[in-house]
């Protein structure tokens, strides 16, 4: 995997973690139970376009993606956002929509 400017590259079949820092009011936010991370990929990024990839962590910082969710992918170029869902269904976006591309070959 590589990121560049928030732009992740990836080669089919590769298994990657994401990793978030999460900030509130300028201070480190500690997860709390029943916090979620939710990682999705689109071909566009819109509400009513099916995720081809969207994979949540609970109480964690580490969402992973295993090799299986980009195997039977198209390699090309996608969209991906990152947010945390808080215990009491708040959803606050931590990435905004950026590329997401990905390669032939394989891992």
């Amino acid at each position: 995997m590589k990121i560049n400017n928030h732009d992740i590259r990836i080669q089919k079949g590769e298994a990657f973690d994401v990793r978030v820092r999460v900030m509130e009011h300028g201070e480190l936010y500690t997860m709390k139970l029943g916090d979620r991370i939710q990682f999705v990929v689109k071909k566009l990024m819109i509400d009513s376009e099916k995720a081809v990839i969207d994979r949540t962590s609970v109480g964690s910082d580490v969402v992973r993606v295993k090799a299986s969710d980009t195997a039977n992918l198209m390699c090309g170029k996608y969209r991906y956002m990152v947010r945390l869902i808080k215990s009491d269904g708040s959803k606050h976006v931590l990435v905004d929509t950026h590329n997401f591309e990905i390669t032939g070959g394989g891992v």
